[in-house]
């Protein structure tokens, strides 16, 4: 998977790194053998492990979502989807 994100390195892509459904722009730091590390417009370094990525969507002319779904309307040439860890509480 590192040699997906290696060419994307330093430029922005999409990903629903703050919530579940909702995809923005976060530019790609680095990728390593076991995760990604994006800065998101919130000023917050992320670092993703592989195991969390559910989705890996490529394309040279950019992918344009659903506006429902992107919170921009920015075209990225790769867009990520990651699953989220939902904590219930019983009580």
């Amino acid at each position: 998977m590192k040699e997906i994100f290696d060419k994307f390195v330093g430029q922005r892509i999409g990903i629903n790194v703050e919530t579940l459904s909702k995809y923005s722009g976060a530019k790609l730091l680095e990728a390593t053998h076991n995760f990604l590390s994006v800065h998101s417009d919130d000023k917050k370094t992320h670092h993703i492990p592989y195991s969390n990525i559910l989705a890996v969507s490529e394309d040279e002319r950019g992918l344009e979502g659903n506006k429902k779904l992107f919170v921009e309307n920015e075209k990225f040439k790769l867009v990520v989807k990651i699953g989220h860890i939902t904590i219930h509480s019983i009580g």
